[in-house]
């Protein structure tokens, strides 16, 4: 079974089947998105969501390249086989991304580094069984933080975590960058990044 919710996995499935999805509200991209606020959103190419606000999820399917900047996603981002997963401050006008639930990133394919970068997360960082490096910097993260049977580098550096670091079965093992605050506990391959 999927990691994913089941509303993430059926909106996948009827968009990769080319049906229209059965949300009225979920808006395809490619197809960038550019100043504007919509419903949720699904990404199977390359994508820009820009000085923008999502109301609800952003589902980001295999081939999936989603680059998020200065902007509110007050539901979660899941991607499962994505090729790369990009949120951060908007570098022109300083402006910060906020996701309100969870960042899911499993399975994305080697190749391109993904990053979470100054990013408010309300819930979970979640990133499990990816093949290609992932940079998490400068982040407040609401609850934990879970890296797990990752097969590239995930780094860390300048996050403040409420809840746990959880890091297991990562080859190679997590590297940290410094300046972690981790609010419980930092475990088994993060041990010793920041726990108070």
């Amino acid at each position: 079974m999927s990691r994913l919710s089941y509303s993430a996995m059926a909106l996948m499935a009827v968009s990769i089947a080319g049906i229209a999805p059965a949300s009225a509200g979920t808006t395809n991209c490619p197809g960038n998105i550019i100043n504007r606020t919509v419903d949720n959103v699904f990404v199977n190419g390359s994508c820009i969501i820009r000085n923008s606000t999502v109301e609800g999820n952003i589902v980001v399917s295999t081939k999936g390249d989603l680059l998020v900047q200065g902007s509110t996603i007050k539901g979660s981002v899941q991607s499962e086989g994505g090729s790369r997963v990009r949120l951060q401050t908007n570098p022109a006008n300083g402006r910060e991304t906020a996701v309100n639930g969870d960042i899911q990133i499993f399975d994305t394919v080697a190749g391109l580094t993904s990053a979470i970068t100054d990013v408010n997360v309300g819930g979970s960082i979640q990133l499990d069984s990816n093949a290609a490096p992932i940079v998490v910097r400068f982040n407040d993260v609401g609850s934990d933080v879970q890296v797990f049977q990752n097969a590239a580098r995930v780094r860390l550096g300048g996050n403040t975590i409420d809840g746990n670091l959880q890091c297991k079965e990562n080859t190679p093992p997590p590297l940290n960058e410094g300046g972690n605050v981790v609010e419980g506990s930092a475990e088994d391959q993060c041990s010793g990044f920041g726990e108070r």
